[in-house]
């Protein structure tokens, strides 16, 4: 699911890191692309730009684990992102 902000990558980036490391989530990042492990759950964060506007989204894509495990973390992450 991808979530859109005017805000500038940099401060998403910092935004999304922020909210990883207070719920302890462990990440490797590479080019806003950030590949996450909470417990038995995998998933992506990707900060990208859209073509043509001043406009950034958030695509947040599970890659493997519980699906409604996954989907409480995302709503919990999200809710802490200011967009």
């Amino acid at each position: 699911s991808r979530n859109v902000s005017s805000r500038d990558a940099d401060v998403l980036l910092l935004e999304v890191q922020a909210a990883l490391f207070s719920r302890s989530i462990q990440f490797i990042e590479r080019d806003y692309l950030m590949r996450c492990t909470a417990g038995d759950i995998t998933f992506e964060v990707e900060i990208l730009r859209l073509p043509r506007l001043e406009l950034h989204c958030i695509n947040f894509k599970r890659i493997s684990g519980e699906s409604w495990l996954y989907q409480k973390l995302y709503h919990s992450l999200l809710a802490s992102i200011r967009m």
